[in-house]
């Protein structure tokens, strides 16, 4: 599903966690807004699998250069 580039937003830790906020980063389109990408997402059925993999790159660290 990602064949795109997405940023990590880390905002402070939630009372009992943490929270990681993905934004889509187009090299064409440049930000693309979580409420536009997610809805799609959604639409075509891979809504699951997408937040699957930002999760794993969240917690791999991959994202981080």
């Amino acid at each position: 599903v990602l064949r795109h580039t997405f940023d990590y937003i880390y905002p402070p830790a939630l009372r009992y966690g943490a929270a990681a906020l993905a934004r889509w980063r187009d090299a064409e389109e440049g930000p693309i807004s979580p409420g536009e990408f997610i809805p799609i997402a959604e639409t075509c059925g891979l809504i699951g699998q997408l937040s699957r993999q930002l999760l794993q790159q969240a917690l791999d660290g991959r994202h981080m250069a």
